[in-house]
């Protein structure tokens, strides 16, 4: 389902992919998305390389390579945009579009999106 949407990994709700309900930890959520997100990854990258007619280079990653800290970050950013997204609606599309009428809570807060595209006050 990810790896043949059109949609950014930014737009993706997580939740809805990635059962979190069924890991105990953030500790262990974080490293199965990340994971989740490599293999998507290496989907597209194949799907690209066939429909261009290119050659392809070698997308396996080996099962002993580790996850790297910008992985995890990654991970840890989207769970938070999702969360965001989904029990901030209003807000979230009011920071990222300036669409109208205002949110109270913007105003109140100061809402903005960082470099990250992450909603912060």
């Amino acid at each position: 389902m990810l790896a043949s949407c059109e949609e950014t990994l930014t737009e993706v709700n997580l939740a809805k992919t990635i059962n979190c309900q069924q890991i105990s930890s953030l500790d262990r959520l974080l490293p199965v998305t990340a994971y989740v997100l490599r293999f998507v990854d290496i989907l597209k990258r194949r799907t690209s390389t066939h429909k261009s007619g290119k050659k392809e280079e070698s997308t396996k990653v080996p099962d002993d390579q580790e996850l790297n800290s910008t992985e995890i970050s990654r991970a840890e950013s989207l769970w938070i945009k999702t969360v965001q997204a989904s029990s901030f609606k209003d807000e979230f599309k009011f920071i990222q579009n300036q669409c109208q009428p205002k949110p109270r809570c913007v105003a109140q807060f100061g809402l903005f999106l960082d470099e990250n595209k992450l909603p912060r006050c």
